[in-house]
């Protein structure tokens, strides 16, 4: 098996993060890592794209996205004071306190030492997309900056690069990525490790005026960030044996 894969992968890197779980409400849980779905947005913002436009350019069809946890990190709860913003509000408000703040329970993601860091390849079927997000990447030309899920927490991208991943298959290997649980046979557990398993959106569709999500189990290791199973298949790079949230 000798297929070759164009892609680009960077890393996402910041001091908080917030991925909200999308069934909760009055506590706003977040994921540890971002979503499909929140990559997607990150990186049609990058490039400009209008909110809920880029659905089908950036489809499970035409995408290949990988994730993988490069830090360790913990959660807590912290009270957020939000300010209704409306057409009412001016700076006058802002002066006088009339802010009508509400308070709610927000948990966020904070790094045990140093700074939140993802890894993230990403492939587009269409080659002059793949090839403008290195270079907005590389030099920092963002449409619209990236953030690490809420706009509050902003984040900043290092290391873009090109490659060539190839795919393989192996009875039993490491993957350093996070894995959506079809992929997944055989999976050895170790005591020392300790594995997870949480339900995303991998995916929006748009129609009748709503948006659409589409929801998928993902298998990760939060401390150790390998897995060790037989994968139906997976690709490599130099460093990472990888799978997609998409397969």
């Amino acid at each position: 098996m000798d297929e070759k894969l164009n892609a680009i992968s960077f890393e996402l890197v910041g001091r908080f993060a917030h991925f909200r779980k999308y069934y909760t409400n009055t506590s706003s849980l977040t994921y540890d890592f971002p979503p499909r779905t929140t990559v997607i947005g990150l990186l049609a913002g990058i490039l400009g794209r209008k909110r809920d436009s880029y659905y089908e350019e950036f489809s499970l069809e035409n995408t290949l996205t990988a994730i993988l946890l490069k830090s360790s990190n913990r959660k807590l709860i912290q009270t957020v004071k939000n300010i209704h913003t409306g057409e009412k509000f001016g700076i006058g408000n802002l002066i006088s306190g009339d802010r009508n703040p509400s308070l709610t329970q927000m948990q966020l993601i904070v790094p045990e030492l140093g700074e939140i860091r993802y890894k993230i390849y990403f492939h587009h079927t269409d080659e002059e997309t793949l090839s403008e997000l290195y270079h907005r990447m590389n030099d920092k030309r963002y449409c619209y900056p990236p953030f690490m899920g809420s706009a509050q927490f902003m984040a900043d991208i290092e290391n873009p690069k090109r490659l060539k991943m190839r795919k393989s298959s192996e009875k039993k290997i490491e993957i350093h990525s996070v894995c959506p649980e079809t992929v997944i046979r055989g999976l050895e557990f170790d005591l020392k490790n300790s594995i997870f398993r949480d339900i995303q959106p991998i995916s929006f569709s748009w129609s009748d005026g709503k948006r659409h999500p589409m929801y998928r189990n993902m298998i990760y290791s939060k401390f150790r960030h390998t897995l060790k199973f037989s994968p139906k298949y997976y690709y490599t790079t130099d460093r990472d044996n990888i799978v997609f949230l998409e397969k």
